[in-house]
């Protein structure tokens, strides 16, 4: 006849004894700790998806994905100011270079997921799309420089002139993003 088990002690609350033990990992937890999942009951640690490796970015997926972002990024700030005269197809338009984006970014990151991978994608298509319009911008005010007005004035005058391409490169931003966000059950990553 075999012995039955000894009651052990919840790694969180010393005093209350327990039969249960993480799915994962083994340590005791009472009812009161453990997190149902669909293969068992966890400790929270293990419990919660952001200690799988889906979250963990790598320094070189960092790298891949911040440079790659930052290319396309720059790119969409061109296509954004070119397409700033036709504001509804230009919407729909940053929308979709936005998915698309969000889509190469991730790849390139080593397909990643959480908070981590979506300020990467975000900050590097945002400021690779804002250095874009700044350097479009930099160039007419050069071309304009025979005006009476100051360099910085004719700059600032011309980067903040048309707000459609400025609204354009955060729809890109926020769109690639949210690609990234909504990836669940997208096998096509």
């Amino acid at each position: 006849m075999s012995t039955p088990p000894t009651a052990r002690f919840c790694a969180r609350h010393p005093k209350v004894p327990t039969y249960l033990t993480c799915a994962t990992c083994g340590t005791p937890i009472c009812p009161d700790c453990f997190v149902q999942t669909p293969v068992g009951m966890k400790c929270r640690a293990c419990g919660t998806l952001q200690n799988t490796a889906l979250f963990n970015l790598t320094p070189a997926g960092c790298v891949l994905g911040a440079s790659v972002g930052l290319a396309l990024g720059a790119l969409g700030g061109v296509g954004a100011h070119l397409l700033s005269g036709i504001f509804l197809f230009g919407f729909f338009l940053a929308m979709a270079y936005g998915r698309f984006a969000g889509t190469v970014v991730l790849r390139a990151a080593g397909r990643k997921l959480g908070l981590a991978a979506e300020i990467l994608t975000g900050a590097s298509i945002l400021v690779g799309g804002l250095v874009a319009h700044a350097v479009i911008a930099l160039g007419m005010s050069h071309a304009l420089s025979s005006s009476h007005l100051p360099v910085q004035l004719n700059y600032t005058a011309l980067l903040l002139h048309d707000p459609f391409t400025l609204l354009f490169i955060v729809i890109i931003a926020a769109a690639a993003v949210s690609r990234i966000r909504y990836a669940w059950g997208t096998w096509d990553l």
